[in-house]
């Protein structure tokens, strides 16, 4: 997860964690909207050693925690094994 700190023409301005600050295209941002103070996260796409793709993401809030039943574990016996769940 990242900072867009500001725009300089057709770069953009990011700082990570641990004061690291990059120069990076601005149209990646700019397709996503993010605006300068917003947070994202970077999804990079690797095949081996090769980049394919690059995507940024708005960060968002986590969802809310469902509220549920939790279901009992069953342990079943099937033949010389045990300890399956059902």
């Amino acid at each position: 997860m990242g900072t867009l700190a500001l725009f300089q023409g057709d770069r953009a301005i990011v700082r990570f964690p641990g004061a690291l600050a990059y120069a990076m295209p601005a149209r990646l941002f700019k397709a996503m909207s993010i605006l300068p103070g917003s947070h994202f996260a970077m999804v990079i796409t690797r095949d081996g050693a090769k980049v394919v793709d690059i995507k940024v993401e708005p960060h968002s809030e986590a969802r809310p925690v469902v509220q549920g039943r939790s279901q009992p574990k069953v342990y079943v016996r099937d033949g010389d094994k045990f300890s399956t769940r059902r």
